[in-house]
């Protein structure tokens, strides 16, 4: 029993370190429910709960964090904008904004194949987002991945059948 402890100590460690942190979550959940008095995945599990289950409409400072970003985006600094969003990924993986900027940001900076990456990891979490369908779609066609691109944008145009900027980037594929 020991041994399948420390597994999962370094499993779960393994995952936080590298960013997973809903399965490192996981992890130590399966540790408490087989080791209630595990101190050590106690302090973990309530460290991770403050990051992993932010919830950004119940929050100043994500809407401080929001209109940082937007001001840079919107300022052409999309350099700065990528560095901050992934800074704040490092602790809020699974806040759907942070992606959606990180994707645009990249976009803005001609980085198409990573601006991809962050608008499908985007679309993981919120899968029923036209906007981000519609920016994968516009970001796969920048990379010249146009079969995926038109995917995309119709995937976008049947979450939504009225959003005319997917209807329109799709026409340019």
């Amino acid at each position: 029993m020991k041994s399948n402890l420390q597994t999962l100590l370094r499993k779960a460690k393994r995952f936080q370190k590298g960013g997973e942190l809903s399965a490192a979550r996981d992890c130590y959940r399966e540790i408490l429910d087989e080791y209630p008095s595990n101190k050590f995945a106690r302090k973990a599990l309530d460290d991770l709960q403050k990051f992993v289950f932010f919830d950004p409409t119940k929050s100043e400072e994500s809407e401080r964090y929001q209109n940082e970003l937007i001001a840079l985006y919107e300022n052409g600094q999309f350099a700065e904008a990528a560095s901050r969003a992934e800074e704040l990924l490092a602790t809020m993986s699974e806040w759907v904004f942070l992606w959606k900027v990180l994707g645009a940001s990249n976009a803005g900076l001609g980085k198409h194949e990573i601006a991809s990456d962050c608008f499908e990891k985007a679309e993981i979490l919120d899968p029923q987002d036209t906007e981000i369908a519609n920016n994968l779609g516009v970001a796969l066609f920048n990379g010249g991945r146009l079969d995926a691109a038109r995917k995309s944008l119709e995937r976008g145009i049947k979450l939504n059948g009225n959003y005319s900027e997917a209807r329109n980037n799709l026409g340019n594929v």
